[in-house]
């Protein structure tokens, strides 16, 4: 049996014989990575023998597991499978939250959102979506593993993830869950969102919101999460453009702008605190004015300084222009 262990915090995994997350300097807790379903097929009934093989656990969080599959039949490809918990498979939030990730991804259809094949119910009664393989590595493994990224490697990521979120926001689907370890960079270059878990179908995206959470409960994890998110307040795509600045920030710099001993330290920080300087931080590695004002005018903590929508972020990224209001 694997283990691993995960930050509730940050959301960040680590090797099961770290305690505390360096980040956060929270206790990690201690995650089976279950590979009880490999050599399984999903997709079985009386008549049909199964569509997708499970080859090896790609990763395990908090609520799903996902596998590397073949898609049996006339193509043999790769595909992701992500599987609820079976535990969860009793909760009805936990169960409408996965089935809106599926909805909300198959509506989306964006070149840098993840592209869902199927969904279904395997015969253990668990839930599962199956989607693109991506040959590549998550973001957070990428800032983990170079300790800061480079601008100029960095930008042509987050131009393509603004975009992504700009065409989401059309559709009517505000993420509100974002973070670096459900960004995929591939092998080629190409920047995918992959978890939509947390998103929020908005009154214009022509199917009724699900009110998933109480009044007052934080998404997202606290290292990433917007201050009227903390505040419990109204999600809009602004809070995606928070997000998103949290993220590009963590990536130039090596270390997100507000870390504390606790969720509730990091999330007063995001309510009352300046972010430190991202050119002290990024030093010696230089970061362009442009891309300093941008972040900084993408972590403003009142919704109305930010940019009025993500399309201003993903034109000023394309463009490596300053962006105006």
């Amino acid at each position: 049996m694997t283990y691993f262990r995960l930050c509730s915090c940050c959301d960040r995994s680590f090797d099961a014989v770290v305690d505390m997350c360096p980040v956060d300097n929270q206790p990690l807790a201690l995650i089976e990575l279950s590979d009880k379903l490999i050599g399984s097929t999903l997709g079985a009934s009386p008549t049909n023998k199964g569509k997708y093989s499970l080859i090896e656990v790609l990763g395990c969080g908090a609520t799903s597991t996902v596998y590397k599959a073949t898609q049996l039949g006339l193509t043999n490809r790769y595909v992701a499978a992500k599987v609820l918990h079976k535990s969860l498979g009793e909760y009805v939030g936990s169960v409408r939250r996965f089935e809106q990730e599926a909805y909300a991804l198959a509506k989306i259809g964006h070149p840098n959102i993840v592209s869902v094949f199927d969904h279904g119910v395997h015969d253990d009664h668990r839930l599962y979506i199956v989607m693109e393989y991506i040959e590549g590595v998550d973001l957070q493994k990428a800032i983990s593993k170079n300790i800061r990224i480079n601008y100029q490697i960095a930008v042509p990521w987050f131009a393509q993830i603004a975009s992504a979120l700009h065409y989401a926001h059309q559709q009517g689907v505000v993420h509100r869950g974002l973070k670096p370890s459900e960004i995929m960079i591939s092998n080629n270059g190409r920047a995918t969102l992959l978890d939509f878990g947390l998103a929020k179908l908005m009154p214009w995206s022509g199917r009724e919101s699900m009110h998933l959470t109480q009044t007052g409960e934080i998404l997202g994890t606290a290292v990433y999460a917007s201050p009227e998110q903390i505040k419990g307040e109204k999600i809009e795509p602004s809070t995606d453009i928070y997000s998103l600045g949290v993220i590009m920030y963590e990536a130039l710099t090596g270390r997100p702008p507000f870390t504390g001993t606790s969720p509730y330290e990091i999330a007063q920080k995001h309510i009352n605190s300046a972010p430190p300087s991202l050119k002290e931080q990024s030093s010696p590695l230089e970061v362009p004015l442009w891309l300093e004002q941008l972040v900084g005018s993408m972590l403003e903590k009142q919704v109305t300084r930010r940019p009025i929508t993500m399309e201003i972020c993903a034109r000023a990224l394309r463009t490596t222009a300053q962006p105006t209001r």
